[in-house]
Protein backbone atom coordinates (compact mmCIF):
# COMPACT_ATOMS: atom_id res chain seq x y z
CA UNK A 1 0.00 0.00 0.00
CA UNK A 2 1.34 3.40 -1.01
CA UNK A 3 2.11 5.75 1.88
CA UNK A 4 0.33 9.14 1.85
CA UNK A 5 2.85 12.00 1.99
CA UNK A 6 2.23 14.99 4.23
CA UNK A 7 4.16 18.28 4.42
CA UNK A 8 6.24 18.91 7.53
CA UNK A 9 8.15 22.14 8.22
CA UNK A 10 11.54 21.81 9.89
CA UNK A 11 12.95 25.08 11.28
CA UNK A 12 16.74 25.33 11.61
CA UNK A 13 17.56 28.19 14.02
CA UNK A 14 20.22 30.83 13.77
CA UNK A 15 23.39 30.55 15.84
CA UNK A 16 22.80 31.16 19.57
CA UNK A 17 19.03 30.85 18.99
CA UNK A 18 17.05 28.40 21.16
CA UNK A 19 13.90 26.74 19.74
CA UNK A 20 11.71 28.92 21.97
CA UNK A 21 12.65 31.93 19.84
CA UNK A 22 10.46 30.54 17.04
CA UNK A 23 7.35 29.79 19.12
CA UNK A 24 5.21 32.45 17.44
CA UNK A 25 6.20 31.22 13.98
CA UNK A 26 5.45 27.62 14.96
CA UNK A 27 2.01 28.62 16.24
CA UNK A 28 1.23 30.39 12.94
CA UNK A 29 2.39 27.40 10.86
CA UNK A 30 0.31 24.99 12.94
CA UNK A 31 -2.74 27.22 12.51
CA UNK A 32 -2.16 26.99 8.75
CA UNK A 33 -2.21 23.19 8.97
CA UNK A 34 1.54 22.41 8.89
CA UNK A 35 3.12 20.03 11.36
CA UNK A 36 6.36 21.65 12.53
CA UNK A 37 9.64 20.75 14.23
CA UNK A 38 12.25 23.20 15.50
CA UNK A 39 15.78 21.81 15.59
CA UNK A 40 17.61 22.12 18.90
CA UNK A 41 21.12 22.63 17.52
CA UNK A 42 23.94 20.90 19.44
CA UNK A 43 26.06 24.06 19.08
CA UNK A 44 23.50 26.19 20.95
CA UNK A 45 23.56 26.47 24.72
CA UNK A 46 25.93 25.33 27.45
CA UNK A 47 28.67 22.89 26.47
CA UNK A 48 31.01 21.30 29.00
CA UNK A 49 33.66 20.34 28.25
CA UNK A 50 34.54 22.67 25.39
CA UNK A 51 34.94 22.97 22.44
CA UNK A 52 31.37 23.60 21.35
CA UNK A 53 29.69 21.37 18.81
CA UNK A 54 30.83 21.90 15.24
CA UNK A 55 28.82 22.77 12.16
CA UNK A 56 29.22 19.14 11.03
CA UNK A 57 27.59 17.96 14.27
CA UNK A 58 24.74 20.40 13.73
CA UNK A 59 24.28 19.14 10.16
CA UNK A 60 24.32 15.50 11.32
CA UNK A 61 21.66 16.25 13.95
CA UNK A 62 19.41 17.93 11.38
CA UNK A 63 19.93 15.05 8.95
CA UNK A 64 18.94 12.55 11.63
CA UNK A 65 15.71 14.44 12.34
CA UNK A 66 14.73 14.88 8.68
CA UNK A 67 15.55 11.23 7.89
CA UNK A 68 13.16 10.03 10.61
CA UNK A 69 10.44 12.36 9.33
CA UNK A 70 10.98 11.18 5.76
CA UNK A 71 10.85 7.54 6.87
CA UNK A 72 7.43 8.34 8.32
CA UNK A 73 6.25 9.57 4.92
CA UNK A 74 6.72 13.33 5.26
CA UNK A 75 7.70 15.76 2.50
CA UNK A 76 9.92 18.25 4.31
CA UNK A 77 10.23 22.01 3.91
CA UNK A 78 13.56 23.00 5.47
CA UNK A 79 13.23 26.58 6.73
CA UNK A 80 16.67 27.91 7.66
CA UNK A 81 17.43 31.12 9.53
CA UNK A 82 20.84 32.85 9.26
CA UNK A 83 23.58 30.39 10.31
CA UNK A 84 20.96 27.64 10.01
CA UNK A 85 21.26 27.96 6.22
CA UNK A 86 24.83 26.65 6.30
CA UNK A 87 24.40 23.55 8.44
CA UNK A 88 20.89 23.07 7.00
CA UNK A 89 22.19 22.98 3.42
CA UNK A 90 24.87 20.47 4.42
CA UNK A 91 22.27 18.27 6.12
CA UNK A 92 20.32 17.66 2.90
CA UNK A 93 22.88 15.22 1.46
CA UNK A 94 21.06 11.93 0.97
CA UNK A 95 17.75 13.25 2.31
CA UNK A 96 16.32 15.01 -0.75
CA UNK A 97 13.13 13.49 -2.14
CA UNK A 98 14.84 12.66 -5.46
CA UNK A 99 17.70 10.80 -3.74
CA UNK A 100 15.26 8.87 -1.56
CA UNK A 101 13.02 8.01 -4.55
CA UNK A 102 16.03 6.52 -6.36
CA UNK A 103 16.73 4.47 -3.24
CA UNK A 104 13.09 3.33 -3.10
CA UNK A 105 12.37 5.25 0.10
CA UNK A 106 9.41 7.56 0.92
CA UNK A 107 9.43 11.28 1.68
CA UNK A 108 12.39 13.62 1.77
CA UNK A 109 13.31 17.28 1.59
CA UNK A 110 11.35 19.05 -1.16
CA UNK A 111 11.91 22.76 -0.50
CA UNK A 112 14.73 24.86 0.97
CA UNK A 113 13.75 28.25 2.41
CA UNK A 114 16.50 30.68 3.46
CA UNK A 115 15.77 33.59 5.80
CA UNK A 116 18.61 36.14 5.90
CA UNK A 117 21.03 33.33 5.34
CA UNK A 118 24.19 32.60 3.35
CA UNK A 119 23.73 29.83 0.80
CA UNK A 120 27.00 27.88 0.43
CA UNK A 121 27.66 24.92 -1.83
CA UNK A 122 27.45 21.46 -0.28
CA UNK A 123 30.66 21.00 1.69
CA UNK A 124 31.12 24.77 1.91
CA UNK A 125 30.86 27.31 4.70
CA UNK A 126 31.06 31.05 5.31
CA UNK A 127 34.84 30.71 5.03
CA UNK A 128 34.70 29.12 1.55
CA UNK A 129 32.15 31.73 0.41
CA UNK A 130 34.31 34.64 1.57
CA UNK A 131 37.59 33.32 0.21
CA UNK A 132 40.21 36.05 0.54
CA UNK A 133 37.62 38.62 1.66
CA UNK A 134 37.47 37.40 5.26
CA UNK A 135 36.67 40.25 7.71
CA UNK A 136 39.61 41.30 9.86
CA UNK A 137 37.81 40.17 13.03
CA UNK A 138 37.43 36.56 11.84
CA UNK A 139 40.12 33.90 11.62
CA UNK A 140 40.23 30.17 10.89
CA UNK A 141 41.54 27.95 13.68
CA UNK A 142 41.40 24.28 12.71
CA UNK A 143 37.76 23.44 12.00
CA UNK A 144 36.48 26.58 13.73
CA UNK A 145 35.88 30.09 12.39
CA UNK A 146 36.64 32.38 15.34
CA UNK A 147 35.09 35.86 15.59
CA UNK A 148 36.58 38.58 17.77
CA UNK A 149 33.52 39.94 19.69
CA UNK A 150 34.06 43.69 19.42
CA UNK A 151 34.83 43.63 15.72
CA UNK A 152 31.91 41.30 15.05
CA UNK A 153 29.56 43.57 17.01
CA UNK A 154 30.65 46.63 15.06
CA UNK A 155 29.47 44.95 11.84
CA UNK A 156 26.53 42.81 12.91
CA UNK A 157 24.99 44.97 15.61
CA UNK A 158 25.44 48.53 14.34
CA UNK A 159 21.72 49.23 13.93
CA UNK A 160 21.72 52.15 16.36
CA UNK A 161 18.98 54.76 16.29
CA UNK A 162 20.00 58.21 15.09
CA UNK A 163 20.07 59.59 18.62
CA UNK A 164 22.17 56.66 19.87
CA UNK A 165 24.60 56.97 16.94
CA UNK A 166 25.17 60.67 17.66
CA UNK A 167 26.12 59.97 21.28
CA UNK A 168 29.34 58.41 19.94
CA UNK A 169 30.50 61.90 18.94
CA UNK A 170 31.24 62.89 22.55
CA UNK A 171 34.91 63.69 23.00
CA UNK A 172 35.68 63.56 19.27
CA UNK A 173 37.52 66.47 17.61
CA UNK A 174 35.90 67.83 14.45
CA UNK A 175 37.11 70.35 11.88
CA UNK A 176 34.39 72.02 9.78
CA UNK A 177 35.70 74.10 6.88
CA UNK A 178 33.36 76.93 5.93
CA UNK A 179 31.88 76.58 9.42
CA UNK A 180 30.99 80.22 10.11
CA UNK A 181 27.73 80.31 8.14
CA UNK A 182 24.85 78.26 6.76
CA UNK A 183 25.14 74.49 6.69
CA UNK A 184 28.65 74.66 8.16
CA UNK A 185 27.52 76.65 11.21
CA UNK A 186 24.58 74.31 11.81
CA UNK A 187 26.95 71.33 11.55
CA UNK A 188 29.24 72.91 14.17
CA UNK A 189 26.24 73.39 16.49
CA UNK A 190 25.11 69.79 16.11
CA UNK A 191 28.54 68.26 16.72
CA UNK A 192 29.13 70.53 19.70
CA UNK A 193 25.71 69.71 21.21
CA UNK A 194 26.78 66.07 21.32
CA UNK A 195 29.99 66.81 23.18
CA UNK A 196 32.46 67.07 20.30
CA UNK A 197 35.36 69.52 20.23
CA UNK A 198 34.58 71.71 17.22
CA UNK A 199 36.85 73.86 15.07
CA UNK A 200 35.38 76.46 12.75
CA UNK A 201 37.88 76.81 9.90
CA UNK A 202 36.99 79.78 7.72
CA UNK A 203 38.27 82.99 6.14
CA UNK A 204 39.36 85.89 8.37
CA UNK A 205 36.48 88.05 7.08
CA UNK A 206 34.01 85.60 8.66
CA UNK A 207 35.59 85.79 12.12
CA UNK A 208 32.75 87.84 13.64
CA UNK A 209 30.13 85.35 12.43
CA UNK A 210 32.25 82.40 13.51
CA UNK A 211 32.75 83.78 17.00
CA UNK A 212 29.01 84.48 17.21
CA UNK A 213 28.39 80.81 16.40
CA UNK A 214 30.78 79.80 19.19
CA UNK A 215 28.95 82.02 21.71
CA UNK A 216 25.70 80.26 20.75
CA UNK A 217 27.05 76.76 21.41
CA UNK A 218 26.14 74.50 24.32
CA UNK A 219 29.84 73.96 25.03
CA UNK A 220 31.59 77.14 23.80
CA UNK A 221 34.82 76.33 25.64
CA UNK A 222 35.16 73.24 23.42
CA UNK A 223 35.21 75.29 20.22
CA UNK A 224 37.77 77.34 18.30
CA UNK A 225 37.75 79.66 15.31
CA UNK A 226 40.87 79.28 13.17
CA UNK A 227 41.51 81.46 10.16
CA UNK A 228 42.29 79.53 6.99
CA UNK A 229 42.19 79.85 3.24
CA UNK A 230 41.95 76.24 2.03
CA UNK A 231 43.69 77.19 -1.22
CA UNK A 232 46.87 78.22 0.61
CA UNK A 233 48.81 75.11 1.54
CA UNK A 234 50.77 76.63 4.42
CA UNK A 235 47.56 77.95 6.01
CA UNK A 236 45.68 74.66 5.84
CA UNK A 237 48.75 72.77 7.13
CA UNK A 238 48.81 75.18 10.07
CA UNK A 239 45.08 74.57 10.67
CA UNK A 240 45.63 70.84 11.23
CA UNK A 241 48.73 71.43 13.33
CA UNK A 242 46.92 73.90 15.62
CA UNK A 243 44.00 71.53 16.08
CA UNK A 244 46.28 68.68 17.10
CA UNK A 245 48.24 70.98 19.43
CA UNK A 246 45.03 72.09 21.13
CA UNK A 247 42.96 68.87 21.23
CA UNK A 248 45.54 66.10 20.75
CA UNK A 249 44.16 64.57 17.55
CA UNK A 250 41.59 65.01 14.78
CA UNK A 251 38.80 62.45 14.48
CA UNK A 252 36.44 63.95 11.91
CA UNK A 253 36.90 66.46 9.09
CA UNK A 254 33.91 67.99 7.31
CA UNK A 255 35.10 69.46 4.00
CA UNK A 256 32.20 71.87 3.68
CA UNK A 257 33.78 75.08 2.32
CA UNK A 258 32.47 75.98 -1.11
CA UNK A 259 31.26 78.85 -3.28
CA UNK A 260 29.06 79.40 -6.34
CA UNK A 261 29.51 81.78 -9.24
CA UNK A 262 27.22 84.77 -9.84
CA UNK A 263 27.94 84.98 -13.57
CA UNK A 264 27.34 82.17 -16.03
CA UNK A 265 30.38 80.24 -17.21
CA UNK A 266 28.77 80.32 -20.66
CA UNK A 267 28.23 84.09 -20.88
CA UNK A 268 30.04 84.53 -24.18
CA UNK A 269 28.98 88.20 -24.40
CA UNK A 270 31.38 89.10 -21.58
CA UNK A 271 34.07 90.78 -23.70
CA UNK A 272 36.84 93.34 -23.11
CA UNK A 273 37.38 96.71 -24.81
CA UNK A 274 38.79 94.96 -27.90
CA UNK A 275 35.74 92.70 -28.15
CA UNK A 276 37.69 89.64 -27.01
CA UNK A 277 36.02 87.11 -24.72
CA UNK A 278 37.14 87.52 -21.11
CA UNK A 279 38.55 84.61 -19.15
CA UNK A 280 36.07 83.16 -16.64
CA UNK A 281 38.10 84.10 -13.56
CA UNK A 282 35.07 83.72 -11.29
CA UNK A 283 34.34 80.26 -12.70
CA UNK A 284 37.92 79.14 -12.13
CA UNK A 285 37.79 80.55 -8.58
CA UNK A 286 34.72 78.34 -7.91
CA UNK A 287 36.52 75.26 -9.24
CA UNK A 288 39.62 76.12 -7.19
CA UNK A 289 37.76 76.51 -3.89
CA UNK A 290 35.30 73.65 -4.32
CA UNK A 291 37.68 71.11 -5.83
CA UNK A 292 41.30 72.06 -5.15
CA UNK A 293 40.48 73.30 -1.64
CA UNK A 294 38.63 70.06 -0.85
CA UNK A 295 41.51 67.97 -2.20
CA UNK A 296 43.88 69.91 0.09
CA UNK A 297 41.58 69.26 3.04
CA UNK A 298 41.17 65.55 2.27
CA UNK A 299 44.89 64.90 1.80
CA UNK A 300 45.83 66.52 5.10
CA UNK A 301 43.02 64.70 6.90
CA UNK A 302 44.28 61.34 5.64
CA UNK A 303 47.87 62.29 6.49
CA UNK A 304 47.07 63.07 10.12
CA UNK A 305 44.31 60.53 10.81
CA UNK A 306 46.49 57.59 9.81
CA UNK A 307 48.28 58.03 13.16
CA UNK A 308 45.04 57.70 15.16
CA UNK A 309 44.56 54.47 17.06
CA UNK A 310 41.18 52.77 16.34
CA UNK A 311 38.87 52.87 19.35
CA UNK A 312 38.14 49.15 18.94
CA UNK A 313 39.09 46.39 16.50
CA UNK A 314 37.18 47.00 13.29
CA UNK A 315 36.58 50.69 13.90
CA UNK A 316 38.02 53.43 11.69
CA UNK A 317 40.94 55.73 12.52
CA UNK A 318 38.96 58.74 11.39
CA UNK A 319 36.17 60.02 9.17
CA UNK A 320 36.15 62.58 6.35
CA UNK A 321 32.88 63.93 4.98
CA UNK A 322 32.94 65.66 1.60
CA UNK A 323 30.02 68.07 1.29
CA UNK A 324 29.07 67.98 -2.36
CA UNK A 325 25.63 68.62 -3.88
CA UNK A 326 22.89 67.01 -5.92
CA UNK A 327 24.59 69.06 -8.65
CA UNK A 328 27.39 66.48 -8.36
CA UNK A 329 24.97 63.99 -9.93
CA UNK A 330 22.54 66.18 -11.91
CA UNK A 331 23.60 69.16 -14.01
CA UNK A 332 20.41 71.05 -14.73
CA UNK A 333 21.13 74.61 -13.61
CA UNK A 334 23.09 77.44 -15.18
CA UNK A 335 25.98 77.48 -12.72
CA UNK A 336 28.42 75.52 -14.89
CA UNK A 337 31.54 75.95 -12.76
CA UNK A 338 29.70 74.92 -9.60
CA UNK A 339 28.21 71.83 -11.28
CA UNK A 340 31.60 70.90 -12.73
CA UNK A 341 33.30 71.23 -9.33
CA UNK A 342 30.66 69.15 -7.57
CA UNK A 343 30.89 66.41 -10.21
CA UNK A 344 34.62 66.53 -9.47
CA UNK A 345 33.88 65.86 -5.79
CA UNK A 346 31.86 62.77 -6.75
CA UNK A 347 34.93 61.58 -8.66
CA UNK A 348 37.16 62.45 -5.69
CA UNK A 349 34.94 60.37 -3.40
CA UNK A 350 35.30 57.32 -5.67
CA UNK A 351 38.99 57.84 -6.41
CA UNK A 352 39.91 58.13 -2.72
CA UNK A 353 38.48 54.78 -1.62
CA UNK A 354 41.43 52.46 -2.14
CA UNK A 355 43.81 54.72 -0.25
CA UNK A 356 41.26 55.42 2.49
CA UNK A 357 40.58 51.70 3.05
CA UNK A 358 44.31 50.94 3.19
CA UNK A 359 44.67 53.56 5.93
CA UNK A 360 41.53 52.49 7.82
CA UNK A 361 39.84 55.86 7.32
CA UNK A 362 36.27 56.48 6.15
CA UNK A 363 35.70 58.92 3.29
CA UNK A 364 32.01 59.51 2.61
CA UNK A 365 29.94 62.34 1.14
CA UNK A 366 26.72 64.24 1.74
CA UNK A 367 24.99 65.77 -1.28
CA UNK A 368 22.31 68.29 -0.28
CA UNK A 369 19.53 69.46 -2.57
CA UNK A 370 18.49 73.13 -2.30
CA UNK A 371 18.89 74.27 1.29
CA UNK A 372 17.82 77.86 2.12
CA UNK A 373 20.51 79.85 3.91
CA UNK A 374 21.09 83.62 4.26
CA UNK A 375 23.36 83.48 1.19
CA UNK A 376 20.36 82.46 -0.94
CA UNK A 377 17.80 84.77 0.63
CA UNK A 378 16.12 85.87 -2.63
CA UNK A 379 16.05 82.36 -4.09
CA UNK A 380 14.76 80.99 -0.80
CA UNK A 381 11.73 83.28 -0.96
CA UNK A 382 11.06 82.32 -4.58
CA UNK A 383 11.45 78.64 -3.68
CA UNK A 384 9.04 78.94 -0.76
CA UNK A 385 6.41 80.57 -2.96
CA UNK A 386 6.75 77.75 -5.53
CA UNK A 387 5.60 75.17 -2.99
CA UNK A 388 8.60 72.92 -3.68
CA UNK A 389 10.10 71.00 -0.76
CA UNK A 390 13.52 72.02 0.50
CA UNK A 391 15.94 70.97 3.21
CA UNK A 392 16.82 72.85 6.34
CA UNK A 393 20.46 73.36 7.35
CA UNK A 394 19.66 71.11 10.32
CA UNK A 395 18.64 68.25 8.00
CA UNK A 396 21.97 68.42 6.20
CA UNK A 397 23.93 68.80 9.44
CA UNK A 398 22.31 65.65 10.80
CA UNK A 399 23.15 63.71 7.62
CA UNK A 400 26.78 64.88 7.94
CA UNK A 401 27.00 63.92 11.61
CA UNK A 402 25.41 60.50 11.05
CA UNK A 403 27.68 59.82 8.07
CA UNK A 404 30.68 60.57 10.28
CA UNK A 405 29.62 57.82 12.71
CA UNK A 406 29.44 55.12 10.00
CA UNK A 407 32.00 52.31 9.88
CA UNK A 408 31.70 52.13 6.09
CA UNK A 409 33.39 54.18 3.40
CA UNK A 410 32.53 55.26 -0.15
CA UNK A 411 28.93 56.21 0.59
CA UNK A 412 27.12 59.35 -0.54
CA UNK A 413 23.97 60.44 1.29
CA UNK A 414 21.76 62.63 -0.88
CA UNK A 415 19.52 64.92 1.20
CA UNK A 416 16.43 65.86 -0.81
CA UNK A 417 13.22 67.37 0.58
CA UNK A 418 14.38 66.57 4.14
CA UNK A 419 14.98 62.88 3.36
CA UNK A 420 18.41 61.20 3.21
CA UNK A 421 19.09 58.45 0.65
CA UNK A 422 22.39 56.64 0.01
CA UNK A 423 23.09 56.66 -3.75
CA UNK A 424 26.48 55.06 -4.43
CA UNK A 425 25.30 51.54 -3.52
CA UNK A 426 22.41 51.79 -5.99
CA UNK A 427 24.66 53.16 -8.70
CA UNK A 428 27.14 50.30 -8.25
CA UNK A 429 24.37 47.69 -8.19
CA UNK A 430 22.88 48.99 -11.43
CA UNK A 431 26.10 49.22 -13.45
CA UNK A 432 25.66 45.79 -15.04
CA UNK A 433 22.06 46.59 -15.93
CA UNK A 434 23.10 49.86 -17.59
CA UNK A 435 26.25 48.72 -19.36
CA UNK A 436 25.82 44.97 -19.75
CA UNK A 437 27.79 42.19 -18.05
CA UNK A 438 30.70 42.13 -20.50
CA UNK A 439 31.40 45.87 -20.41
CA UNK A 440 30.97 46.06 -16.64
CA UNK A 441 33.30 43.10 -16.15
CA UNK A 442 35.97 44.65 -18.36
CA UNK A 443 35.79 47.99 -16.52
CA UNK A 444 35.95 46.30 -13.11
CA UNK A 445 38.91 44.14 -14.15
CA UNK A 446 40.72 47.23 -15.43
CA UNK A 447 40.05 49.04 -12.15
CA UNK A 448 41.59 46.16 -10.19
CA UNK A 449 44.63 46.21 -12.49
CA UNK A 450 45.15 49.95 -11.96
CA UNK A 451 44.68 49.64 -8.20
CA UNK A 452 47.13 46.74 -7.94
CA UNK A 453 49.96 48.15 -10.04
CA UNK A 454 49.33 51.86 -10.14
CA UNK A 455 49.05 53.85 -13.32
CA UNK A 456 52.53 55.06 -14.38
CA UNK A 457 52.34 58.30 -16.34
CA UNK A 458 54.69 59.14 -19.22
CA UNK A 459 57.56 61.45 -18.34
CA UNK A 460 57.19 64.96 -19.71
Amino acid sequence: MMQKLTTHVVIVPASFAPPSLYSTLVQSLVECGFSTTVIDLPSVGFRDPLPAASMEEDAAHIRSTTTKLADNGHEIVLLMHSYGGICGTESTVGVSRIERQVAGKPGGVVHLVYISSPVPEIGGSVQTMMGNNMPHFMKLEGDYLISEPKGCASVNFSDLSKSEALTTLAGKTVIVTGGANGIGAETVRLFNSHGANTIIADLERTRAEGEAVIRSLQHPTSALFITVNILIWDQIKALFSQCIQHFGKIDIVVANAGIMESQSLFDIENVDEQGELRESTEGFRVIDVNLKGTINTLRLALHHMRHNKPVSPGSLRGSVILVTSTSGYFGTTGVGAYITSKHGLTGLLRASQQGARDLGIGVNAVAPFFTPTPTFKELAEKWKNSGLKSNTPGDVAQAIALASTQKETGKCYMVVGRKSVEVENSRNALLEQWLGRETTGLLQSASKLFEANGYPLPKT
